[in-house]
Parts: C-alpha cells; sequence; structure tokens
C-alpha cells in the first residue's frame, strides 16, 4: 500500500514537470521573461540645456540573443527630441536578475517645454528585431517591442 502511494506521488509530480527528467515541460515551467521596470530619474524636472540622470531597469533572464537597447524621449508633440541607444552593460544572452544602467541625459536649450515620455526597448542592431518583452509595474507597453518606463517634465522654473 504504502509503495503504492509512493508511485503515485512521483506520478503525479512527472505530470505536474516537478520531477527532473520530465522533458521540456519542466524547462518550460521555469523559464522566466525580462521584464522591463520604471526608469529612475535623478530629478522629475528640469529646464532645457540641462538634463537628469536615468537608470534603465530590468529585471532580467537571458535571452536568445545580444539586443542593444533603444532608448526615444517623446516630446508632447509627438516627435522622438532626444534619444540615448546604448549596449547594456552585460550582454543580453547573459541576463540574470536585476540588470541596471545609468546614463545622462541632456536636453537641448531649444527643447520646447513640457511632459517627456520615455519610451525603451530591445533590438537586434542586424535584423532589426524586436523581442517582446513583459511590462512591469508602471511601466505601459507602447506597442511595436516599445515600453513606456517614465516622463520627464521640461519647465522654465
Amino acid at each position: 500500500m504504502r509503495m503504492n502511494s509512493l508511485l503515485f506521488f512521483v506520478a503525479t509530480l512527472a505530470s505536474l514537470g516537478a520531477v527532473s527528467g520530465a522533458g521540456d515541460e519542466t524547462q518550460a515551467a521555469v523559464r522566466r521573461d525580462t521584464t522591463v521596470l520604471p526608469c529612475v530619474l535623478s530629478q522629475p524636472a528640469c529646464r532645457p540645456g540641462f538634463g537628469p540622470k536615468i537608470t534603465y531597469r530590468w529585471d532580467a533572464a537571458p535571452m536568445d540573443a545580444n539586443y542593444s537597447a533603444f532608448v526615444h524621449i517623446i516630446s508632447p508633440d509627438g516627435k522622438t527630441r532626444l534619444q540615448d541607444d546604448h549596449t547594456p552593460p552585460v550582454p543580453t544572452s547573459q541576463w540574470s536578475g536585476r540588470v541596471e544602467q545609468e546614463s545622462l541625459i541632456r536636453v537641448p536649450p531649444e527643447a520646447p517645454l513640457g511632459e517627456y515620455r520615455i519610451l525603451i526597448g530591445l533590438y537586434d542592431r542586424k535584423t532589426g528585431k524586436r523581442p517582446n518583452l513583459k511590462a512591469g509595474a508602471g511601466v505601459v507597453d507602447a506597442g511595436g517591442g516599445a515600453y513606456q518606463i517614465g516622463t520627464l517634465t521640461l519647465s522654465a522654473d
């Protein structure tokens, strides 16, 4: 009776993918996706001609390729006024856990005042492929592999 209970328990675990050797289901069950997190701004507002430090953040899992990051800072009129494209500090194929990168943004003196949306995503420089990521709390999926991770206000004062 005890042996039958043990066999039933092992069979149940295997069907749930919890036992080593259960096949591809085990791999799929532990697969994590990379999540884009809201950026951290050193200051939420600045004057044209100045700029904040922006910390880009991901809750990262290894990806299928080494992607670059694009950052588009969109003005109130919908135009991309600034870009901060960069190579992440760790190749995305080796990502694991929290990945952060800090960058200083310089806003041109002639930039119009208002609220700017900060969009980020990943792309393959050779193919242009943009992988789908998960949007963390406070992040908005903007479509096309882009994610709004924050806003920056340009103000005269």
